[in-house]
């Protein structure tokens, strides 16, 4: 495993890696310049996936006041998708949860996106409740959020 650092530096991502230092608008162009990747900051705990030294997948997780750590973003090339790494990222991100004393993870997904909902019932998470008011006066009002929760 290749640990990748990375401060925020205006609109950009300062990165070290393996003493090769660079920049990179995305946290996902970082990740996936390394081989593999498992890496703490201060505020986020990453996670890639990969396969003969592409990366296939990311998560990223961030610390919260609450009892579960939070995936902010779960990301699976499309060819990738079905084999599992997604599930994956996730079991890797609970027992990271796990370790700095959390019960476990919470997540966000709209409504409408029935995917990325069915993904996260079939990764194990329940739901535990719905944001009817997130987007109202915007252009997506009338959307919700549902809050999946696993531990």
């Amino acid at each position: 495993m290749t640990c990748i650092t990375f401060t925020r530096h205006r609109d950009r991502y300062l990165f070290e890696c393996e003493g090769h230092t660079g920049y990179s608008k995305r946290g996902c162009d970082i990740l996936c310049s390394a081989v593999s990747c498992l890496c703490y900051t201060l505020d986020a705990y990453l996670q890639g996936a990969y396969e003969d030294g592409k990366c296939i997948g990311v998560a990223i997780y961030q610390d919260h006041w609450l009892k579960h750590m939070y995936l902010y973003d779960l990301k699976v090339n499309a060819a990738a998708r079905g084999k599992g790494v997604g599930k994956l990222l996730i079991q890797a991100g609970l027992e990271a949860a796990k370790n700095k004393g959390y019960r476990g993870l919470y997540t966000y997904a709209q409504d409408n996106n029935l995917n990325a909902c069915m993904f996260y019932l079939k990764a194990g998470f329940q739901i535990g409740g719905f944001d009817n008011h997130v987007y109202n006066g915007t252009s997506q009002e009338g959307k919700a959020d549902v809050i999946f929760y696993l531990t």
